[in-house]
């Protein structure tokens, strides 16, 4: 599912490159994958914390 949403966030921005009117929908795409990427990477640490608790 978060495959096929950055697939189609590459295509529209593919797409858009060809228009000279994308800066806007590229800093705000480009911000959109990051928060998402990130946003990914954060729950599978806290996931992972839940499965794996870290003994010191």
């Amino acid at each position: 599912m978060i495959e096929q949403s950055i697939f189609k966030i590459r295509i529209k921005f593919i797409k858009n490159l060809k228009n000279k009117k994308s800066s806007v929908f590229i800093k705000y795409g480009l911000l959109k994958l990051f928060m998402v990427g990130y946003s990914v990477f954060l729950a599978l640490i806290v996931s992972f914390k839940r499965i794996n608790p870290i003994k010191v």
